[in-house]
């Protein structure tokens, strides 16, 4: 397939998802003389179905999508979540009666949060949220590898190698405060406090406003990645991309979903500890 044409494809798929998060979930679950979202959770279901089918032709087609929890080897569970991306071949089938979905983390490799307008305390809230989902896979006891993007095949550690956290994301409708003259280093700072650098997000994407990635030179080149450092002595700093045309940003979310996801470390998910 020529590079025009996937590009062609890539375009009409993203008109679509504009199209349908912005307008056509408003007009199915708005109520415009009331000014309120009727069926919330159909609302927010849609949209999440939406960014779904995005995602499935980004990414890799070994990768399932889904929602639910993840849990872990050490009797953790998460809270629920909106995206789950995890690798069909090795992620166990556990599901309850009511339909809710529990995902070993060692074959999660992404999570995302689907929302609509955000504050400043929702975003935080949120980011928090995905922060701490990330923390599990780092606990995770006895891990072995299975699937690595490093010359060092047989070593986890999520501090420093960065495919070897969960790859995490947030989309969202619109930011509704002022991303004008702030200083985002200092802002997301304040966001995360106390927690890890290799737990903070990879990429947030507001399909009003732009997104934010991560900056930095890289062999002597100024690149934008997602993901917040290189090495422990190489900190990149946070970029925020406004929106200026209905493509530039959306590419940068797929190229980053692509390189994040079929890069994502993959561990062997020991059932015997999970049962025991």
């Amino acid at each position: 397939m020529s590079n025009s044409i996937y590009i062609k494809l890539l375009e009409n798929k993203i008109d679509n998802l504009i199209n349908s998060f912005k307008h056509t979930s408003r007009s199915i679950f708005y109520d415009a003389e009331n000014k309120r979202i009727i069926h919330p959770g159909e609302f927010g279901g849609y949209r999440e179905k939406i960014l779904n089918d995005f995602i499935k032709i980004i990414i890799p087609k070994i990768y399932g999508i889904g929602d639910g929890f993840i849990i872990s080897n050490t009797n953790q569970i998460s809270t629920q979540c909106d995206i789950v991306i995890y690798d069909r071949d090795y992620t166990p089938t556990v599901e309850i009666d009511s339909f809710q979905k529990f995902y070993t983390v060692e074959t999660v490799v992404g999570i995302g949060e689907v929302k609509s307008v955000l504050n400043r305390s929702i975003l935080k809230e949120t980011l928090q949220k995905l922060s701490n989902i990330k923390r599990i896979k780092s606990q995770v006891q006895n891990p072995y590898v299975l699937k690595k993007k490093s010359k060092d095949l047989n070593t986890f550690n999520p501090a420093i190698n960065l495919y070897d956290n969960i790859f995490s994301f947030l989309v969202c409708e619109k930011l509704d405060f002022d991303l004008n003259n702030t200083n985002w280093d200092e802002y997301f700072e304040n966001v995360y406090e106390s927690i890890d650098l290799h737990h903070r997000h990879n990429a947030i994407l507001s399909i009003e406003d732009g997104i934010f990635l991560y900056k930095g030179v890289i062999y002597g080149q100024m690149t934008t990645i997602p993901y917040p450092y290189i090495t422990e002595s190489q900190i990149l700093e946070n970029e925020f991309i406004k929106k200026e045309d209905d493509y530039r940003i959306f590419k940068l979310f797929a190229s980053a979903m692509f390189d994040g996801i079929s890069h994502a470390t993959i561990l062997y998910p020991e059932t015997t500890r999970y049962i025991e």
